[in-house]
């Protein structure tokens, strides 16, 4: 068995650790902020502190952004191929689209 960071990690950790920093990093992505900007509109109908609601590419239903997540339509896949993992998950915008929780964790789930 492998053993990385000095012998104090297995390989499913290392591949953890570096996943959650990509993933990290990828919160901060641009072209993340500029498919929701696209996905947004000034609330309506909400209270005065809420100022956007967004549309999910699935259902066409509007959200509170607490309520809907980037989605990668094509999937990043594992670290096993590192290259093809970044490559997915700093993608370009044709690939991502916001979808309200309940429509990604049914992709997830194989619903879609």
């Amino acid at each position: 068995m492998d053993l990385f960071a000095g012998g104090r990690w297995t390989e499913a950790k290392y591949k953890s650790f570096i996943r959650s920093a990509l993933r990290r990093a990828w919160m901060r992505y641009p072209v993340k902020a500029d498919v929701l900007a696209a996905a947004r509109r000034p609330a309506q109908g909400r209270s005065k502190q809420t100022k956007w609601e967004y549309r999910c590419a699935s259902c066409c239903e509007w959200f509170l952004g607490r309520e809907v997540q980037v989605d990668h339509i094509e999937e990043c896949g594992s670290l096993d191929d590192m290259n093809r993992f970044v490559g997915t998950l700093f993608c370009e915008a044709d690939n991502l689209r916001v979808v309200c929780i309940g429509c990604h964790r049914a992709k997830k789930l194989g619903g879609e």
